[in-house]
This record gives structure tokens, sequence and C-alpha cells, in this order.
């Protein structure tokens, strides 16, 4: 009963606009209605798939000999890791040295 309810109301609407706006504006206003409605699906899609991903995998956390934590965005290279944590080992090194 509800969804005839709701087509009723869709119809007489269209026939509202049918004699508002005549044949042509009636159909770029369902176009532009569609266009926004499947961009809006799309959009929610989109956002519920990057919401999952980046749920999905932690950050990476790597310890320095002084104890601090630093953390990486998930996927990151070990290479990059290492290349980071090497750069600042040796930038902590540097002040120490010139006490």
């Amino acid at each position: 009963m509800t969804f005839m309810g709701i087509s009723v109301g869709i119809l007489a609407l269209i026939c509202t606009a049918m004699l508002l706006f005549g044949r042509r504006g009636t159909i770029k206003i369902l176009a532009g209605l569609a266009i926004l409605a499947i961009l809006g699906v799309g959009g929610t899609a989109g956002f519920l798939i990057w919401q999952e991903q980046n749920k999905a995998a932690p950050p990476i956390r790597a310890q320095s000999a002084d104890g601090v934590i630093h953390e990486f965005p998930a996927g990151t290279s070990t290479d990059v890791v290492d290349r980071v944590m090497k750069e600042y080992a040796a930038s902590q090194a540097k002040p120490a040295a010139a006490r």
C-alpha cells in the first residue's frame, strides 16, 4: 500500500510539472534529478568503500632508539620507513655530537 501511495504521489508531481513546465521542461527537470540521484548513490558508495579500506589497515609504527614512536600511513613501503628512520637518527645524532 505504501508503495502505491508513493507511486501516485510521484505521478501527481510529474503531471503537475507537465502542466507548469511543459514536456521539455519536465524532461529536463527529471533528467537533472536522475543525475543527482546517481551522483548521490555513487558518492555514498565511494565514501563507504574508502571508509572500509581505511579501517582495514592500521598505521605502521616504528620506534627509534631514543624511544620516540613514529607513525606512517598504512601501505607505506618499508624502504620509505627505513629511509625516514635513518634520516631521523642522523638528525638526532648531530646535536649530541656538537655538545
